[in-house]
């Protein structure tokens, strides 16, 4: 019985997993489709900042998943994560599509922000 109970345990864990990590396959999805739009990046740079932006959602769930952190300190983590992840990116852009990603970053910032206004955090 313990057998039973021990397998059923392990084959829930692994399907849970798997379900969570395809949860994020979307959103990635849809923010490579963006980033092709808005900078007219052509396949090989779509595949290299897809597979860039998959590694780290994969990291921010293991991050997330591994240890608990207060606001200020998931905030920065989150910060220094998404800065690693410009320095791998930029490399790929054209000089024009630099410029045009910079602008989007800045929009996209904007967005945050203007969604987040009043919210109050805990601590």
């Amino acid at each position: 019985m313990k057998i039973y109970k021990s397998l059923l345990l392990i084959t829930l864990f692994i399907g849970l997993t798997g379900l969570i990590s395809a949860q994020n396959q979307p959103r990635t999805e849809n923010r490579v489709l963006r980033l092709k739009e808005a900078l007219k990046l052509n396949d090989d740079q779509t595949a290299k900042i897809s597979e860039i932006m998959t590694r780290n959602e994969q990291k921010a769930t293991q991050e997330q998943s591994s240890k608990p952190m207060n606001k200020k300190a998931m905030m920065k983590n989150n910060r220094s994560r998404l800065t690693a992840m410009d320095k791998e990116i930029e490399p790929l852009l054209t000089p024009e599509q630099l410029k045009k990603y910079e602008s989007y970053k800045k929009e996209r910032m904007n967005q945050m922000r203007s969604s987040t206004k009043g919210r109050k955090f805990k601590e």
